[in-house]
């Protein structure tokens, strides 16, 4: 493992890698070991950022998109940790060629498993501030208003009864109700419904902003390095929902 481990090798990687770690306890979470996993590059060749594992491991970052919507050190840490769990959780090898649709589907999912374990350290700002609440599917990338402090059925109001209950599974409850096939299912009917409404544009999802690279940067070809971050990942003090 050591031999894959490189040091920050310039100023810029040190202060990204000083602002992540400022969020959570280190040793706790094995920052140190998991940032040293990946050299750390500004990039304008991406949107927002992506990992690459071929090769050397990279951590590439949009300097604009870090201007403008990771200002504080948590929308940061949330963007990076959104990037990491798709490698983690082996997206990109459940479907070689992701649609809009399924990377909608994976962020959905990844957004609020961050949401649930970090608001408490890093906020949810990253997402509440990229994402309207007033749009679909928008809202389903970040949490409902005022979560998690908000009451529920607050939250949760004027929402249809299928729409609500997606939300309910991901932020209000363990989870283990939902699966992927329902929120490909809630998507696909809202297509059907822009179709028969006489709706323009709106089926392919293609206005939905999405974070990270979703397959434009290779973050496949390492399976050392994929399991490497499998392993730190499972050493993480476990989720308050699961305890």
């Amino acid at each position: 493992m050591s031999l894959l481990l490189s040091r920050c090798r310039t100023p810029q990687q040190a202060h990204v890698r000083g602002r992540i770690l400022n969020v959570l306890p280190a040793a706790s979470f094995q920052m140190q070991k998991l940032l040293g996993l990946l050299d750390i590059e500004l990039s304008q060749a991406i949107p927002t950022a992506a990992i690459e594992c071929a090769g050397t491991p990279r951590l590439l970052l949009n300097p604009d998109f870090l201007s403008e919507h990771c200002r504080g050190d948590g929308d940061l840490f949330l963007l990076v940790m959104h990037e990491l769990h798709h490698v983690i959780l082996g997206h990109t090898r459940l479907f070689p060629r992701p649609t809009r649709l399924d990377n909608i589907v994976f962020d959905a999912v990844i957004n609020a498993m961050l949401c649930r374990q970090y608001h408490a350290t890093a906020g949810t700002g990253l997402f509440t501030n990229y994402y309207d609440w007033g749009k679909f599917p928008d809202r389903l990338l970040r949490p409902p208003p005022g979560w998690p402090s908000a009451g529920r059925e607050a939250a949760l109001k004027g929402l249809a009864k299928k729409e609500a209950r997606i939300f309910e599974a991901l932020y209000y409850s363990d989870g283990s109700d939902i699966t992927y096939f329902d929120l490909y299912r809630l998507l696909l009917e809202h297509c059907k419904l822009v179709l028969v409404t006489g709706g323009g544009g709106g089926d392919d999802f293609a206005d939905v902003p999405l974070l990270g690279s979703h397959g434009e940067a290779d973050d496949t070809g390492n399976p050392v390095v994929q399991e490497i971050l499998r392993d730190i990942v499972g050493g993480w003090p476990p989720p308050p929902w699961a305890s």
